[in-house]
């Protein structure tokens, strides 16, 4: 088949066609090598698509077999690949292009960042945790993820502008539109999520953590290791209920309080669970409050009420009776709580944490529930005999039965009720125990990532802290060490005749023997630290309390003194025996009380 000229000069003396096909321009749908043409050889040379490698417009088919117009894997195939490839690592579909050396520098720094972001992973946790554990750094993470994705959709479309044939048919053009739209989605979506996660994170964490806050009771500490020469940190958790249905003169009541005295070495913890109830409550001797109140704080009998005067009433009632005491710091009711809680535990109280009872129920309905063990039919609202109208159980009963998935209302009910639980405050504390324990273990990074926003905003509205932003990292990193450590707990409760007993004390909580208390804690921790062996000594044992002395930095002032990090800090000299024969103050493994026990 002979080729002709763009201008369409005849080869033959034949007379010219008409002129309407006169304006025909002929282009070879097939061409062989000039060289062949003019030699007059045959066919031997291969056909070649003039389409398929892209010969433009008034090119003629010079390119013999080897060329690169020839060559048939340089066609549209190929690109998609060099695409699909560069939007995998960047800078790898550029490399055997015209852009080689830049390919390769994109394709070298995205393996050292993607290698960098592995170790740091899969080896060195604590430094990542320690990178995103702050909110400059997420904020700073957010712009640079945004960033990052402009630039590697800007990638992916230099990839196929470098690599796409010379011309190409329609449907050519729409599927690489399409693999380039699909390509940039699929890498700036997550991106762009990360991104929004990042900056949520940040607003969260300053507005949970501030910073230049004051507190009269938090040890002054800094450093890579702020807690190394501490041994223990002791954190007072706190929830607490404000609700709409609480009655405005009450105000905030802590109604849970549990102390969680941590091994800064082992991750191992101790749980320490107080009844809301203690009354007589003493402070840190030689502290402004001790002086304050010398013999505890004791109702007179007639003043208030006497539920003003039990220890949930504190965080409210001693602010305001004391408000000369408390004009240096932030945290008025944290800080007299805080000296409270030492001057029954024993245990110097480093920070709190406070967690709305509301904010929980909205925690775990973002999670999409929690599940627990539920061993008798626990009843939904209602009061005990004597105590109010309602009927016990007025709502319901949460179904017997093991892995029972609760949301957060139900999940509030099986936290609270303590009605027809056969153990009552006790039964009541140790499924708070389980709750707490339930929610650490269960939020996992496939719920973090599918409910991320939902748990942000509730983690926002539900908690607050004397923590410093600044240490932030370091709590995050001893939370990693919590997690692989052990939990064990012990329980101050009142009512325990037919309990299982095992890592309870039995209290009066309107005459409570605080010596006894001491001694519990003292024994539970030593049993912690000695990998759950309980110690030599029990709660039944004498035991001497240190009188404490400022620790060197503590922000200690008018409020109260610093004391030990562990057993201590109380102020009382005086040796007690804790007698409480029926029970047993050696620790209980969280776990083994929450196991599915169903009660006959």
């Amino acid at each position: 088949m002979a080729n002709h000229d763009k201008d369409d000069a005849p080869r033959s003396n034949r007379p010219r066609r008409a002129a309407a096909e006169d304006t025909y321009t002929y282009t070879p749908r097939y061409a062989r090598p000039a060289d062949e043409e003019a030699s007059g050889a045959g066919h031997d040379g291969e056909i070649f698509d003039v389409e398929e490698v892209g010969l433009r417009d008034g090119e003629h088919a010079t390119h013999g077999a080897g060329s690169p117009l020839y060559d048939r894997s340089a066609g549209f195939g190929r690109t998609l690949v060099r695409t699909t490839f560069g939007s995998i690592i960047p800078g790898l579909g550029l490399v055997g292009t015209r852009r080689t050396l830049l390919g390769l520098f994109l394709f070298a720094v995205s393996l050292i960042a993607g290698g960098a972001a592995a170790v740091l992973a899969f080896v060195h946790r604590s430094t990542l945790v320690s990178l995103v554990a702050n909110s400059r750094n997420l904020l700073v993470l957010a712009v640079a993820l945004l960033v990052g994705a402009l630039a590697w959709v800007i990638v992916i479309i230099g990839t196929y502008l470098v690599s796409r044939p010379r011309r190409m048919t329609r449907p050519q053009r729409l599927v690489g539109a399409g693999v380039v739209f699909l390509m940039s989605l699929l890498v700036a979506t997550p991106t762009a999520v990360a991104s929004a996660y990042a900056l949520q994170t940040s607003i969260v964490l300053g507005s949970i953590f501030g910073t230049g806050s004051r507190s009269q009771t938090r040890p002054n500490v800094s450093g890579d290791n702020p807690w190394a020469g501490m041994g223990r940190l002791n954190i007072l958790l706190v929830g607490a209920d404000s609700g709409e249905n609480r009655d405005d003169e009450l105000g905030l009541r802590t109604d849970t309080l549990m102390v969680a005295s941590v091994d800064v070495t082992t991750g191992d913890t101790v749980i320490i669970q107080l009844p809301r109830n203690l009354e007589n409550v003493p402070f840190p001797e030689g502290s402004a409050l001790a002086g304050a109140y010398p013999g505890g704080r004791v109702w007179d009998g007639y003043s208030d009420s006497e539920d003003s005067y039990m220890v949930n009433a504190i965080w409210n009632e001693v602010p305001r009776e004391h408000p000369e005491l408390f004009t240096d710091t932030d945290y008025p009711g944290a800080d007299a709580t805080k000296m409270a809680v030492q001057g029954v535990t024993g245990l110097k109280i480093d920070y709190f944490m406070m967690v709305n009872i509301d904010g929980i129920q909205a925690l775990i309905d973002a999670m999409g529930g929690v599940t627990v063990n539920i061993n008798f039919p626990i009843a939904k609202g209602g009061h005990v005999n004597g105590y109010g109208d309602e009927e016990c159980g007025v709502d319901g009963y949460l179904t017997v039965g093991p892995n029972q998935t609760l949301d957060g209302e139900d999940a509030m009910w099986y936290a609270r009720s303590r009605c027809n639980d056969p153990d009552y405050d006790y039964g009541r504390m140790r499924r708070q125990s389980c709750l707490v324990n339930a929610i650490i273990k269960q939020v996992n990074p496939q719920t973090l990532l599918t409910r991320y926003e939902a748990i942000a905003a509730a983690s926002e509205n539900m908690m607050s802290t004397d923590i410093p932003q600044d240490l932030l990292d370091n709590l995050a990193n001893l939370a990693l060490t919590v997690k692989d450590g052990t939990v064990s707990r012990l329980v101050i409760a009142q009512n325990l005749s037919g309990a299982s007993t095992s890592g309870a004390l039995e209290v009066d909580p309107g005459d409570p023997d605080y010596d006894a208390i001491r001694a519990a804690v003292a024994d539970a921790v030593a049993q912690s630290e000695n990998g759950g062996t309980a110690p030599a000594t029990s709660a039944s044992s004498p035991a001497t309390s240190r009188a404490p002395s400022p620790a060197a930095g503590d922000e200690d002032t008018d409020a109260g003194t610093a004391g030990s990090h562990g057993i201590g800090g109380t102020g009382h000299d005086e040796e007690s025996s804790a007698s409480s024969p029926t029970t047993s103050a050696t620790a209980e493994n969280v776990s083994d009380a929450c196991e599915y026990n169903p009660v006959s």
